[in-house]
């Protein structure tokens, strides 16, 4: 099984593309193009029973729950096999370095960390 949500006593994991369970990450839905949305599943791989997207103001991009009640802040964000950070304001780092305890992080334009 690959790509795909699993159901296991009444819990939802998400097998990736390689057969392993997703941790501690946002998936995008099936049908991220048409409505955006993400799922995160925590570090034992299940999913949290909420949906998440992007948003977007004139001062940068942040991540929020669907509810708009929640938003990342000061934390690391692994989206879709990709790192990004949420700064103490909730806006993802772009296009600069960065320091995050101590370490100088460098992340492009769209705010993905260059590895």
């Amino acid at each position: 099984m690959r790509n795909q949500w699993v159901q296991y006593k009444d819990k939802w994991y998400y097998l990736k593309a390689n057969g392993y369970m997703a941790t501690d990450e946002y998936i995008k839905s099936s049908s991220y193009k048409i409505n955006g949305l993400l799922y995160y599943v925590d570090v034992s791989g299940e999913w949290d029973n909420q949906s998440y997207k992007w948003m977007k103001n004139n001062k940068g991009y942040w991540l929020s729950n669907s509810a708009e009640t929640w938003y990342a802040v000061s934390q690391w964000l692994h989206v879709d096999s990709k790192w990004y950070y949420a700064d103490s304001k909730g806006y993802i780092v772009q296009n600069k370095g960065y320091i995050i305890n101590g370490k100088t992080y460098y992340f492009d334009k769209e705010g993905v960390l260059k590895e």
